[in-house]
């Protein structure tokens, strides 16, 4: 254990979870609090937020994570996704596809510029966390400190978080369909109109349509889109 005494800022949400347990277990010094950004404030500079493998698959598909990682990277120089648990697990039992959930690490990690943490357990996660408060308190001698609530999103950023709820849509390419077709409407319109040509063998397909001049699109990526927003919602 340190000398000094660490401090971490815990959303209340998180106390079902046996993380805080833990955090206490190892002399941490747990700040209960109802937080806007972020489950974990390690520092003035950095903020956790935790996602549990249970909790990802909802996430990605309300797009919450994305919408969390945004308002973490807005709030927070240094903000951290932190993964724990077995992601095969995740695959098996919630029927994802695992292209969608590393599409998803790659939005927030490239697009985001958002670090991703596995942990395999909440004991795990807890020492985790401790590691980075000694380093943020102690070593570099940070005080913790809890931002002000984000900036209300501008126009254009929402007209590029609303695209990307689509199915592989990160960042870069709702600003390309933006770019192209000027609004979520018409993006929507065009995507939705677009037709699949297949091959003769039918195991080659192109887009005949507007779409097909947007970089990164792709026939596959367009018939997922195309499935969203034509399947009847079964809840």
């Amino acid at each position: 254990m340190v000398e000094q005494e660490l401090k971490i800022y815990v959303d209340k949400r998180e106390l079902k979870s046996t993380v805080p347990f833990f955090l206490k277990e190892r002399g941490v010094r747990v700040l209960e609090k109802t937080l806007t950004v972020g489950d974990y404030i390690i520092s003035e500079d950095v903020a956790v937020e935790r996602k549990n493998v249970r909790e990802l698959a909802s996430s990605i598909y309300s797009n919450r994570l994305f919408d969390e990682c945004e308002r973490l990277k807005e709030t927070y120089p240094l903000p951290v996704l932190l993964i724990e648990g077995y992601l095969p697990i995740l695959f098996r039992m919630s029927g994802i596809r695992e292209t969608s959930v590393w599409g998803a690490f790659s939005s927030v990690l490239l697009d985001l510029k958002i670090s991703i943490i596995p942990t395999p357990n909440p004991k795990s996660t807890a020492l985790m966390l401790e590691r980075m408060a000694y380093r943020e308190q102690v070593q570099k001698e940070k005080q913790v400190v809890i931002r002000p609530k984000r900036k209300q999103l501008g126009l254009a950023e929402q007209q590029l978080f609303f695209l990307c709820g689509l199915p592989n849509v990160g960042y870069k390419l709702a600003d390309s369909l933006l770019r192209k077709f000027k609004t979520p409407y018409q993006v929507i319109k065009s995507l939705n109109e677009a037709e699949i040509v297949r091959s003769k063998s039918g195991k080659t397909m192109k887009i005949d349509g507007d779409v097909r001049e947007v970089r990164n699109l792709g026939p596959k990526k367009t018939l997922l889109i195309q499935e969203v927003l034509n399947t009847e919602y079964s809840p």
